[in-house]
């Protein structure tokens, strides 16, 4: 891994871009996600193999030394972007809420999206997730918070409750961008509250957590590069 968190998954050889979190369930199987080199498809892994129950079993190694273990998790295709959507704007980030339920959550640079794997599901499944709902997008009516958007981040607690940030934007570009730097773009924090993420239609609340000060957290470029980012 690097400094944006890439590498190469040891699953079925699936080049791998960016990776996010990892999360463990209440019997301890470890998952996590990562995205394709491409940005559009977005995969999540598992240790066990489902169905077997956790904890995951993993051999330890040298610290500076890869172990290679591949038939120790299950890896699969869970989204793929059409079109212009990726899913890599940055990063996919998971939780587990008090029922083991899954919920997962991207950006595509426009859009904040939520997708949730009830209990008991196989996680690797595309069939086991809901269809992304749009937490945050300019063209769905009530939902015109932002127009840019980057870095989601979740947390989940009581059954189905799932509550999410992250940074926006009313500039349309690209975060990591001299643009973004030379028009000191302001950007906020906004948070989505969602209280039924596995029914057919969740409700969604949505508001500005960055309040004080006019409500701006940053001004400028946003770099995503990780460790190649400039200073400042």
């Amino acid at each position: 891994m690097d400094g944006q968190g890439r590498g190469r998954h040891l699953r079925d050889g699936v080049p791998d871009d960016l990776a996010g979190n990892c999360v463990l369930t209440s019997d301890g199987a470890l998952l996590g996600s990562f995205v394709s080199r491409d940005g559009r498809d977005l995969y999540v892994y598992r240790a066990p193999k489902f169905p077997q129950p956790g904890p995951a079993d993993l051999p330890l190694g040298p610290l500076d030394v890869p172990v290679f273990i591949p038939d120790s998790f299950d890896a699969g295709l869970i989204f793929h972007g059409a079109g212009g959507l990726t899913t890599n704007n940055v990063f996919p980030i998971m939780a587990v809420d008090a029922a083991d339920n899954l919920h997962l959550v991207f950006s595509d640079q426009l859009n904040i999206y939520l997708m949730s794997c009830p209990a008991g599901a196989n996680p690797t499944l595309a069939s086991s997730w809901t269809k992304p709902l749009p937490l945050n997008a300019p063209r769905v009516a009530g939902f015109e918070f932002t127009r840019t958007t980057v870095l989601p981040w979740i947390r989940a607690g009581a059954p189905g409750k799932v509550a999410a940030m992250w940074y926006g934007t009313d500039a349309v570009g690209v975060p990591d961008s001299p643009v973004f730097e030379q028009q000191q773009v302001p950007w906020k924090i906004i948070y989505a509250q969602v209280e039924n993420a596995l029914a057919e239609q969740p409700d969604v609340f949505l508001d500005v957590a960055s309040t004080q000060g006019g409500g701006v957290i940053h001004r400028g470029q946003i770099c995503n590069r990780g460790l190649g980012c400039p200073s400042g």
